[in-house]
């Protein structure tokens, strides 16, 4: 039986049983009129007690199975959420670490409110950008990819922010490889390596000889010594780790122009979310099928799929500019 998906537009789930032939999923709707704060959604993150959070447009959305609590900014709350735009989540220990268009935000389960992350950098420095990413690496820091400011690196042991805005000012997203090193995604430098204090080591750049619309690279995710990523327009990229290049495989036999995600589907292929639908990847044999039906009763309302997640009953979800959820 074929796995189900959930993509978050506003918040779609991939069903297990497509009921067309020609596609790997069907999809159910969870939006606004279901609950959720608003139907353009670009993250989410499944906590430790199973509760499944949504970053909205308008709002952070708590889903605990039988209901949705959303939180918002209220005006004079100084422990309310400062900022209604959630680009990214990520939880460390007990709270929840809220990245949105205008700084850092942690949510303390146990007091119910929002705190802003006011560290600022030897410099004085402080996070007031948007925030892309916020990865914890095995060594126990706390990486911020920011569009504006750069690389924050935060050590909660030691109390200390560092701020990296030599190599690039904006940052999208940020992996751990299984060679430890941290990379990170950016709009016009290409891949960039560090070490896990955050030394930089290296730069993989797109090569200008490609024509693929621009150098941007959209998204990281690292799987078996591999490096993969979505670049510029109609390109998907790979770093084998140890390598000293970037491979660029020409996507432009597909009717989508750029990848927004990838993750792990199964042993041999990655799910892909692009600005036109969703896709799966053989990782070997380097091609692309469909995943969803771009036409018909059970196509997507919104193909852009910004990010996508599995829960820990197996159940996959993704963001879009609407939603829905697997059965």
């Amino acid at each position: 039986m074929k796995k189900a998906i959930i993509a978050f537009i506003s918040l779609i789930i991939f069903c297990i049983e497509p009921l067309m032939a020609s596609a790997e999923f069907s999809f159910k709707k969870y939006q606004v009129e279901n609950g959720l704060s608003h139907n353009t959604t670009w993250c989410a993150i499944q906590d430790s007690y199973g509760f499944l959070w949504i970053g909205t447009s308008n709002g952070l959305n708590c889903y605990y199975g039988s209901g949705n609590k959303i939180y918002r900014n209220v005006l004079n709350d100084k422990y309310s959420l400062g900022n209604n735009f959630v680009g990214s989540l990520m939880e460390e220990g007990e709270d929840l670490w809220i990245g949105t268009s205008s700084g850092l935000y942690i949510y303390d389960r146990s007091d119910d409110h929002f705190l802003y992350f006011d560290k600022t950098t030897k410099y004085g420095v402080f996070i007031s950008c948007e925030v892309k990413k916020i990865v914890k690496t095995k060594n126990g820091l706390i990486w911020i990819a920011t569009l504006g400011q750069g690389i924050f690196i935060y050590d909660p042991v030691k109390d200390v922010l560092t701020q990296n805005s030599i190599r690039t000012f904006f940052a999208w997203d940020i992996c751990q490889g299984t060679d430890s090193l941290v990379y990170v995604s950016s709009m016009q430098e290409g891949l960039l390596c560090f070490d896990e204090q955050g030394t930089f080591l290296q730069s993989y750049p797109v090569s200008f000889e490609l024509n693929i619309g621009n150098q941007r690279i959209n998204c990281l995710h690292s799987i078996d010594h591999e490096i993969w990523c979505g670049v510029g327009t109609n390109s998907l990229g790979c770093y084998q780790e140890g390598s000293q290049e970037l491979k660029i495989y020409n996507t432009s036999a597909e009717s989508f122009s750029s990848i927004l995600c990838l993750m792990d589907y199964n042993g041999k292929e990655m799910l892909v979310g692009t600005d036109n639908g969703i896709y799966l990847f053989d990782r070997e044999r380097k091609t692309f099928r469909r995943g969803d039906s771009p036409f018909g009763l059970w196509a997507l309302s919104d193909p852009t799929v910004h990010a996508m997640m599995r829960d820990n009953e197996g159940t996959l979800y993704g963001a879009q500019n609407e939603t829905y959820i697997e059965d």
